[in-house]
């Protein structure tokens, strides 16, 4: 009995030991200004649809992780654009200049990066893989005390926290409706910069960014630039119905 238990681990560690970590960056070039959209990608492994990215405008890069099993794979990723009140694929069937896509079989031996890049002047797509060096600095908790108040009834969404720093997706919290989200708990690397916290909703099976030009109250965004040093703890106040997004950073922790 003790045999099998322990064949039954060795194998066990043996699949999550040759699983990689896998990373897409993805960027726009031609995209005329009055043309820039929000954009996001879903990758497809072997048949099998992930869920799809956060979204980024066009006019940056945006950024995707999630892990692969060593082998053969067929990747098929494609470009969710949002327009109006839907999100469609970057296809030349719904007029756009170019289909956004890109379907490869790779092979995986190690942790890697591709770097996507889609020229609209030029109909060209520009694919670049290489390593992905990982770094494990120094954790620093970080904790968002999430307040909504003055929820029109039909309003109170479902809603999620992403957290990035440097365009890299750090963190996605379990979701939740606005009334009940309350506190967000994470760790972020030591000397982050450029940290972003993004209020997320669930709509029409996607999810996308808490922005006016989605028809939201508000943007629900928040930047802290610099590096990232000690421990934060954040509290976001917003009344949806006056549409105020505040947030207030404290150094201490002053709740727990």
């Amino acid at each position: 009995m003790g045999r099998i238990i322990f064949i039954g681990c060795s194998l066990f560690l043996h699949f999550f030991s040759s699983a990689s970590s896998f990373q897409i960056k993805w960027s726009f070039s031609g995209v005329a200004s009055d043309f820039i959209r929000p954009s996001a990608i879903q990758l497809t492994v072997d048949g099998i649809e992930k869920p799809l990215s956060g979204c980024f405008s066009q006019a940056e890069v945006g950024t995707f992780s999630d892990s692969l099993s060593s082998g053969q794979h067929h990747l098929a990723i494609a470009v969710w654009i949002r327009q109006q009140d839907h999100w469609e694929k970057h296809l030349v069937e719904n007029d756009y200049e170019m289909d956004a896509v890109y379907d490869s079989m790779v092979q995986i031996t190690s942790n890697q990066l591709l770097f996507l890049h889609f020229n609209i002047s030029t109909h060209g797509i520009v694919a670049q893989w290489q390593p992905l060096v990982l770094q494990y600095p120094k954790l620093l908790d970080l904790s968002i005390r999430s307040i909504f108040t003055d929820i029109p009834k039909g309003f109170d969404l479902t809603v999620r926290y992403r957290i990035y720093g440097n365009d890299d997706l750090l963190y996605t919290s379990q979701a939740a409706t606005l009334s009940t989200m309350k506190w967000i708990k994470c760790q972020v690397p030591q000397s982050t910069t450029d940290l972003k916290i993004v209020l997320e909703v669930f709509y029409n099976g996607f999810w996308e960014e808490h922005l006016a030009i989605f028809g939201y109250q508000m943007d629900a965004v928040y930047f802290l630039r610099g590096n990232y040093r000690q421990e934060q703890i954040f509290t976001v106040k917003s009344s949806i119905a006056s549409g105020q997004f505040k947030v207030k950073r404290h150094k201490k922790r002053v709740f727990f």
